[in-house]
């Protein structure tokens, strides 16, 4: 899957993400600090005996879940439980899985905003790399290998963009600032994406569009709201429009607003009949309409 915000097939599990779904926790509650080496890879509980039992060059694997979070659980039974990623986590890396609605200093430390979000930290806890999401067992470990290797991390991009005009480069390292709680560059970048295009090409409107998710992410919903609303005014009957439409109804519904949500969930039914989301707009309807009785 790609990562977060871009459109097309990716959509669907990006919204599961972000607005977080229903399901019981499959980890079971562990005495702070202990290794658990069932069902799967072995991992601790919290992200200091991780630390106390790493290498000095092995790096630590943290994986902020919440118990409401079903894509968590996707990552455990096709990572964690595999064959692949037993022996990877016994032999590679260190792994600690912290409940970030438990352990909510350690998931402030890493800013961490969505789930499931993987976060490579080396012994004394600085920041590697993350992944936010999910992906396919094998290009979850290469992944990890690849920043293990400082390839793809942050600031090999950052070394890579000096003096060059490759806007999907710039939107890389805009999405990684988004997802490490830099804002301000975040916005940096993403304007510089914009600046450097048209207002309604391609990579302009997923530029847009993570803009305006930042804002609905800091519940800023008025203004996450404008902006959705602007990029369906400019994108139309495209994916980008597609996105900013379900977008703004799942903006209403985190504000609060049930009446606005389900309109804009009808009216992106009516617009995208067609559309990988309509089931979950409708879902989302009968949820908010009390006729859902799913937790």
């Amino acid at each position: 899957m790609l990562k977060r915000l871009m459109t097309g097939a990716a959509a669907l599990a990006v919204i599961a993400l972000a607005v977080g779904c229903s399901g019981q926790p499959d980890e079971t509650s562990q005495p702070a600090g202990d290794l658990v080496t069932d069902n799967g890879a072995p991992y601790y509980t919290t992200l200091a005996a991780a630390q106390s039992a790493a290498g000095d060059e092995q790096l630590i694997a943290v994986k902020f879940y919440t118990d409401w979070c079903s894509w968590c659980k996707v990552l455990d039974t096709n990572l964690f439980a595999s064959v692949e990623g037993t022996e990877f986590f016994t032999n590679e890396m260190v792994l600690a899985k912290i409940n970030a609605e438990v352990d909510t200093m350690v998931a402030q430390q890493y800013d961490v905003s969505g789930y499931p979000t993987m976060v490579l930290v080396d012994k004394q806890g600085n920041e590697v790399d993350r992944i936010v999401g999910f992906m396919p067992r094998d290009d979850y470990i290469a992944e990890m290998v690849n920043y293990s290797k400082g390839i793809g991390t942050l600031d090999d991009l950052l070394s890579q963009a000096e003096g060059s005009d490759d806007r999907m480069l710039m939107y890389r390292i805009a999405d990684k600032y988004k997802y490490r709680g830099g804002d301000v560059e975040a916005t940096e970048w993403f304007n510089r994406i914009i600046a450097a295009g048209e207002p309604t090409d391609s990579m302009s409107g997923e530029a847009r569009l993570s803009l305006a998710d930042m804002h609905r992410r800091a519940n800023e919903f008025a203004t996450a709201i404008e902006m959705y609303q602007a990029v369906v005014k400019d994108f139309g009957d495209t994916p980008h429009g597609e996105a900013g439409h379900i977008w703004t109804a799942i903006t209403y519904r985190n504000q609060g607003d049930t009446t606005a949500a389900i309109e804009h969930f009808e009216s992106f039914i009516t617009a995208f009949p067609n559309s990988e989301d309509v089931d979950y707009a409708r879902k989302q309807i009968a949820r908010l309409n009390g006729s859902d009785t799913e937790s």
